[in-house]
């Protein structure tokens, strides 16, 4: 139960991703912070896996679903013919509790477990780390700015709750507009509370730190993060070139950099991916590409919603429980074959003469009992029990119309 729904937190991680790719498509469109998006899926595929497990629904759908079913359903003359009807989307998956999957739940707990406590060792060393480093560095004012001077940590911001900008110490020696850059993009960081946000998101691991695809949300996410403050810092110094060269300068000199800390220097896949952004054109028909982005990522959102959950299915006890479906779709042929071949003798004896009718019926009910015991293998209590069970069920396909006639067809 545990690995089908493992896959299932995955599909859904990886359909809350799809709808942030669409949704920060349209936010770059239309000018607005994307990093919330990515926020967005991130919560979205934890807690919709998570609210599933708690539930664990106990489903009676067999676990080879068809994709039609046949019923029985009644003609102008009274009389009964098949029709096949589709069948709906299943809103769970039955796995059966001795299957295969099945076996792996109590080695997928351990790793599960072991996996949540190594992630948070690594999240604990990574912060004792950098207030360790933190006790080395000196407190300095540049240019009107607190700051705090390491040696290799930075340009980058430190702290949660009260954070820090943190700069290494060539930083002071760069040309003042260069520095005025670097300073900007750090206090921005600072403002818009980007440490506490990234923070967050690395705690999210601690769920589920086997999902690849909340792995791909988190580097995403930080990609996002340094974008916005890109964006926010050329609001007021518009010079997109220096402020390219610059971000170029700092990721050549490999600067340190952790989970939590929101940096100037990225790694160089991330800073091409920035810097194509901060070239980037307004393309042609842009409130059309904005309409269908949102559209896209609704439509990845409703799915991921009303994906399939898994649920242990659920071992039926007694006969009329296993036999009802077959006699409800129609599945049973000495039913149906019987019912047919009622539903055609009922039809001959109508166009007959009152004597050959009473003939006739009196043949008919010989011929009846004579089918009844040839062509049923389960007994008359089982079928008129789960006839009664159909006849008040609300999610039942035959008609109380239909339900009546093979009541009377037993019962005779």
């Amino acid at each position: 139960m545990i690995a089908a729904w493992m896959a299932y937190a995955t599909v859904v991680a990886a359909l809350a991703c799809l709808a942030a790719m669409a949704a920060e498509r349209a936010t770059r469109l239309g000018r607005r912070p994307a990093r919330w998006v990515w926020a967005g899926a991130m919560i979205l595929a934890c807690l919709v896996p998570l609210a599933a497990i708690r539930r664990l629904p106990v489903s009676t759908t067999p676990l080879v679903a068809e994709a039609s079913v046949t019923v029985l359903r009644s003609t102008p003359d009274g009389a009964l013919q098949r029709a096949v009807i589709l069948r709906p989307l299943p809103s769970t998956i039955a796995v059966a509790r001795g299957s295969t999957l099945s076996r792996f739940d109590r080695p997928l707990r351990r790793a599960w477990l072991a996996a949540s406590l190594a992630w948070c060792l690594v999240l604990v060393a990574s912060a004792l780390r950098i207030t360790r480093r933190r006790r080395r560095w000196t407190t300095s004012v540049v240019d009107a700015v607190p700051v705090l001077v390491s040696g290799d940590v930075g340009p980058a911001v430190v702290g949660v709750i009260r954070p820090r900008i943190v700069i290494p110490a060539w930083v002071t020696t760069l040309a003042p507009e260069q520095r005025a850059l670097v300073l900007a993009h750090e206090q921005e960081h600072a403002r818009a509370r980007d440490p506490l946000l990234l923070a967050a998101g690395a705690l999210t691991l601690v769920a589920m730190p086997w999902n690849a695809a909340l792995w791909y949300a988190l580097g995403r996410l930080r990609l996002a993060v340094e974008a916005d403050c890109d964006r926010r810092v050329l609001r007021t110094h518009p010079d997109a070139r220096a402020y390219s060269s610059l971000l170029v300068d700092v990721t050549e000199r490999n600067l340190v950099s952790t989970l939590h800390l929101a940096a100037l220097g990225e790694s160089r896949s991330q800073l091409a991916r920035r810097l194509d952004l901060l070239t980037a054109r307004d393309p042609r028909h842009r409130t059309v590409r904005v309409l269908g982005a949102v559209l896209l990522s609704a439509t990845c959102v409703l799915i991921a919603c009303e994906a399939p959950q898994p649920a242990a299915s659920a071992r039926e006890s007694s006969a009329t429980a296993r036999r009802l479906p077959e006699i409800a779709t129609g599945s049973d042929s000495h039913v149906v074959s019987a019912v047919d071949s009622t539903a055609d003798r009922s039809r001959d004896l109508a166009s007959r003469s009152p004597a050959t009718k009473l003939s006739g019926a009196s043949e008919r009910r010989t011929d009846t009992r004579s089918r009844t015991d040839t062509l049923m293998p389960v007994s008359r209590a089982v079928i008129q029990q789960a006839l009664d069970e159909l006849a008040v069920r609300p999610d039942s396909m035959l008609t109380p119309n239909d339900v009546r006639k093979l009541a009377a067809f037993v019962r005779s």
